[in-house]
């Protein structure tokens, strides 16, 4: 009788879960590598099977593991060609990797990095087209500027 008076009056509550809880990170935190692999690997939609296929198609393979092991471990030591094919294996540029390696950056040193390693593969035509918008866009900028510095100065 106890259990099935209890079980009338039982509050049903969904099962738990373990959940990973993604850490919102303020603008100045600084970024290491394993996070950087982490989020290139998300944003890109790979697994840490992708990557170690991707990276073997280049030579040397990295393993799923390892992979696994830089994500995690902010103390672990990665050599240069484990470095190379992880590279290789995010479809990132091998320096960018590097620069990641040596030390730890803001959000805001890792997209201009990103930015700067992207804009050094691209062909001299395509550099040139990159140019112009950024002119373009400076010109702009300094447009505006000019426009508000007037409308606030009656005598300019």
């Amino acid at each position: 009788m106890w259990n099935t008076v209890n079980a009338k009056h039982a509050i049903k509550e969904k099962p738990t879960r373990p959940t990973t809880h993604k850490v919102k990170r303020r603008a100045n935190s600084l970024v290491c590598l394993g996070d950087f692999v982490r989020r290139t690997r998300h944003e890109k939609g790979l697994s840490l099977i992708d990557v170690s296929k991707q990276s073997a198609l280049f030579g040397l393979p990295i393993s799923g593991s390892y992979i696994n092991r830089i994500e995690r471990n902010p103390k672990l030591r990665v050599t240069p060609d484990r470095l190379k094919a992880l590279a290789h294996g995010l479809g990132v540029p091998v320096e960018e990797l590097f620069a990641h390696a040596l030390r730890k950056m803001s959000r805001d040193e890792a997209d201009e990095l990103r930015l700067v390693t992207r804009f050094r593969q691209l062909s001299s035509q395509r550099k040139a087209d990159v140019w112009t918008i950024i002119q373009l866009w400076h010109s702009g900028d300094a447009s505006k500027n000019a426009a508000t510095r007037d409308f606030r100065s009656p005598t300019a």
